[in-house]
């Protein structure tokens, strides 16, 4: 019940934070490929 909820909040906001960090070197990178060329 209560320890399967904490043991999966976790994984979910990591994974979520993952997916925004992703996006956002995504977009970085594409800045300095703009700027490269």
């Amino acid at each position: 019940g209560a320890a399967q909820t904490t043991s999966m909040f976790p994984q979910c906001f990591l994974s979520c934070r993952d997916v925004f960090m992703a996006a956002h070197w995504l977009s970085f990178l594409q800045q300095q490929q703009k700027v490269q060329i």
